[in-house]
């Protein structure tokens, strides 16, 4: 009989599973600080873009966490740039990190496209985040309904590491709190922009918005991401 070969994955990621559940149940209890790898005091101002505070709406209200922190700028430039930068960092529950892929389509985005993008921050350290481009339709008049893109990146960032796979976090949430005694304190990064060529004289397309937000990325997230001895950034 001819078995696939991947015919083995599922029991052996069976045995991986229990072994990581049998570590847990008689490893020492981790670091109980929770020590966070963000702060939530979003500069004032990057790229000469200058940053509203905006708070949670309604329904993030009652969907996150009582314990779960927030912050979110809105920048804006004179020549019309807009930025949107949020980082939701979890308390206690779990709850209040998840992928934005299972959100996104909710809140009525197409998903076209994703890919893992690296970029170098101003102090020198190295980041991975992941870029997605988005689609939707609005209604901006009575009878009619244009498409908006946008670009999308994001990653999450734990004691002394990040990443942009929520596979890796999940992952290292067991692995770090079993092998290292470490219990990250997940903190999720959103930063956004509207592809606004078609939309306003001298709008931005689909890679200038890009090169805009791993620029303002480049800038930000040294202000907001905990340099820690030993940290480890993919």
């Amino acid at each position: 009989m001819n078995l696939p070969a991947s015919w083995w994955r599922c029991p052996a990621a069976l045995v991986f599973s229990g072994l990581i559940i049998g570590l847990c149940s008689v490893s020492p209890n981790p670091n109980a600080a929770m020590q966070a790898g963000v702060s939530l005091d979003l500069p004032d101002s990057v790229l000469g873009m200058s940053g509203t505070t905006e708070g949670m709406t309604v329904a993030e209200q009652k969907i996150l966490p009582t314990d779960t922190q927030f912050a979110r700028k809105e920048y804006r430039s004179a020549e019309g740039d807009q930025i949107f930068c949020s980082v939701v960092l979890a308390g206690g529950e779990k709850r209040s990190i998840h992928r934005p892929e299972i959100c996104l389509p909710g809140q009525g985005w197409t998903i076209k496209s994703g890919e893992v993008v690296p970029l170098t921050m101003a102090d020198g350290r190295k980041l991975s985040v992941m870029k997605l481009n988005l689609e939707r339709e609005e209604q901006v008049g009575p009878d009619r309904r244009i498409k908006i893109n946008s670009v999308f990146m994001y990653w999450f960032v734990g004691k002394g590491v990040t990443t942009p796979y929520h596979w890796r976090r999940v992952f290292l949430t067991s692995w770090d709190r079993v092998v290292r005694g470490v219990n990250h304190r997940w903190a999720y990064v959103v930063v956004t922009a509207t592809v606004t060529k078609g939309l306003v004289v001298g709008g931005k397309d689909e890679m200038q918005t890009q090169e805009l937000l791993k620029s303002f990325i480049s800038k930000m997230a040294p202000a907001i991401m905990v340099e820690q001895s030993g940290s480890t950034l993919h």
